[in-house]
């Protein structure tokens, strides 16, 4: 199984807004520690005092279709 970790930033409802960005990876489960590990070291750098302030999003995808279909509405939404 694979985890995609996704974020995004601005709204795809608000016309005043000149850009969204959507960002993300995949990243196989048994690597989900590793990458945990460097990601707290990322946010120790960024903020020492108070590294877990720092927000990092995931969200899990049980199925890659679901995935897919979500880009698909985006797109459709995007597009229009």
């Amino acid at each position: 199984m694979y985890l995609l970790y996704a974020d995004e930033s601005g709204s795809i409802g608000d016309r005043k807004q000149k850009h969204f960005v959507l960002a993300g990876f995949c990243v196989f489960e048994r690597e989900s520690y590793w990458l945990s590990e460097k990601i707290d070291k990322v946010a120790r750098r960024i903020n020492p005092a108070d590294p877990s302030s720092l927000e990092f999003h995931g969200s899990y995808f049980d199925e890659f279709k679901r995935f897919r279909a979500a880009m698909e509405r985006f797109k459709e939404t995007t597009t229009s």
